[in-house]
């Protein structure tokens, strides 16, 4: 009989033993489920925040697309505007030197007849060679020719073109001018550093406003 309470009291401690195992199991299982619930709220947070992110990302691209097409069209708008006040800038230029030109018709120490202005002119030489140039002004007699370049402003290009193109070309494009002497002139409202003492060592006439009058530096012309 002791010895079957023993064994009893021993079943007893074992089942105590497995319940107490059990309690902790359940206890552990319902701090995973937490656990596991916390995680799928965390995860459920993340995934809402980047939808956020995503879309706030999506608008700063609309909007900054957006900013880049106004950037691009004042750019263009403000590049239209400075073509449109260098052409004015240009006519200006233009129509001043030509009443000076046209009031005195002198230019080198030469009278000149007529005055022409904005000649374009294309021919083909010998069926083959085409050439084309535009000349902003002529001075004529007969004699001499002389042709006067405009700019607002001058540079070191526009002196190289009248004299290796346009000038060139000219005697070609009007082979009635073709036993004249050639001159050559530049007026500007202003000039690049050195292309006013590149101008004059070429033999080039310039011409430059001053207040309501213009400057002449006509010395020296070389004939083209």
């Amino acid at each position: 009989m002791e010895e079957w309470r023993e064994e009893l009291a021993e079943i007893r401690a074992i089942m105590a033993e497995n319940a107490k195992k059990m309690a902790e199991n359940t206890e552990k299982m319902a701090e995973n489920a937490k656990g596991f619930a916390e995680l799928r709220e965390l995860q459920k947070k993340n995934e809402e925040e980047n939808a956020k992110r995503q879309e706030e990302n999506a608008k700063q691209k609309e909007e900054s697309a957006k900013r880049l097409v106004e950037l691009e069209k004042f750019i263009k708008d403000i590049g239209k505007n400075v073509d449109g006040m260098n052409k004015s800038a240009g006519m200006i230029a233009e129509e001043q030197f030509l009443d000076f030109l046209t009031r005195t018709m002198t230019f080198g120490g030469n009278h000149y007849d007529a005055i022409q202005q904005n000649i374009h002119s294309k021919r083909t030489i010998n069926d083959e060679e085409k050439i084309e140039a535009e000349y902003d002004v002529l001075l004529t007699n007969d004699v001499s020719v002389c042709i006067i370049e405009t700019k607002s402003r001058a540079r070191e290009d526009d002196i190289k073109d009248l004299v290796e193109n346009k000038a060139t070309k000219f005697k070609k494009l009007f082979p009635i001018f073709a036993n004249h002497k050639l001159y050559l002139g530049f007026a500007a409202m202003s000039f690049e550093k050195g292309v006013r003492e590149e101008a004059k060592k070429l033999g080039i006439g310039i011409l430059k406003p001053k207040g309501d009058f213009v400057e002449v530096y006509d010395d020296n012309l070389k004939v083209y």
